[in-house]
């Protein structure tokens, strides 16, 4: 992939227009999550606010648009340490308090047999 090649040679800025097309382009593919993912571990690695509140709405993108995709979970972990980061403490704890749709615990959730987390 050629965003991989732009990161690896520390050209960020061509290596996110390539992940964000890609993610944009084809936003259906098995890369799409990947490629959402990498922009937002780079944001959320950043020093400045403005950094973390992009890596936070990149990680709320891939939450919402692949939410069984494999980087769903990792997404959810990156969006609450960022919401830390940002002293957000209610919206950090949020994207736990209910199971994702379409997972065991969710069912369990829906038959009552898993208190909510409030």
């Amino acid at each position: 992939m050629i965003g991989e090649c732009y990161r690896l040679l520390g050209e960020w800025g061509n290596a996110e227009r390539y992940y964000a097309d890609l993610a944009r382009r084809y936003a259906n593919s098995e890369w799409a999550d990947n490629a959402l993912f990498t922009i937002a571990e780079h944001y959320a690695n950043g020093t400045s606010r403005r950094d973390i509140e992009r890596a936070v709405a990149t990680f709320r993108q891939i939450v919402e648009q692949h939410g069984q995709g494999d980087y769903c979970a990792r997404a959810l972990n990156g969006l609450g340490e960022a919401l830390l980061i940002l002293k957000q403490w209610a919206p950090a704890t949020e994207p736990w308090s209910r199971p994702r749709p379409g997972t065991p615990r969710a069912w369990a959730w829906r038959q009552g047999s898993i208190w909510p987390v409030r």
